[in-house]
């Protein structure tokens, strides 16, 4: 097929594009030209997807036909099925009985760090705070002349948000949490660990004082 520009006469053999290779001028081509780029450009795309769909019926993608053995699909299915079984599982709420006991574990490691405090301020003060000092002798000086400096930062409640209970007496303490039934002297009190309150059996009487 030859075309001559209409620009620069020049004669173009061959299969014509819009743009004139001498002058660089672009051309309007013929409608049947047109047409003939539009059928070549959808032969090429044709081509590439019948290449893509045999390569992926080589590697076993191909369509999920009812009757058929899809074992990848079967285990990809599977798969899932198990990660959200997994993950619903994690999700669930703890039990009543595990989320008590987690508690204990936070009143436990609370009143560990004040039964040590307590005994620092003992170490330099010749005595524990008072009853009516309280837990907050930790953190306020009493007024007292060795009082170096806060021994814990912040006493928190404990966590059924009530008040650590404290109180001294003849060269002892006594120092617990009222537990889950915000009771004082019941049966789920939170103790610190005995190696850190060895007075444990010898407790004063509870006399409202609660820090």
């Amino acid at each position: 097929m030859k075309l001559r520009c209409p620009y620069c006469k020049h004669l173009i053999e061959g299969d014509p594009k819009p743009q004139c290779p001498s002058c660089g001028k672009t051309m309007m081509l013929p409608d049947r030209l047109l047409r003939s780029d539009k059928k070549e450009a959808r032969r090429k795309r044709e081509a590439i997807a019948r290449d893509a769909e045999l390569k992926k019926k080589a590697m076993g993608l191909g369509e999920f036909k009812v009757g058929g053995k899809p074992s990848g699909v079967i285990f990809a299915v599977a798969l899932l099925s198990f990660a959200g079984i997994l993950l619903i599982s994690r999700a669930k709420a703890p039990s009543k009985a595990t989320g008590i006991r987690t508690r204990e574990d936070k009143a436990l490691q609370d009143l560990g760090v004040l039964s040590i405090a307590l005994n620092r301020f003992r170490s330099d003060c010749g005595r524990y705070p008072t009853t009516e000092e309280g837990l907050k002798a930790l953190i306020v000086n009493p007024g007292i002349t060795n009082w170096p400096k806060s021994y814990v930062n912040l006493i928190r409640p404990d966590p059924w948000r009530q008040h650590y209970f404290y109180a001294s007496s003849n060269e002892t303490y006594a120092l617990f949490s009222a537990g889950p039934d915000k009771t004082l002297y019941t049966e789920d009190d939170v103790y610190p660990p005995l190696t850190m309150n060895p007075e444990r059996e010898a407790q004063p009487e509870a006399t409202g004082a609660r820090e």
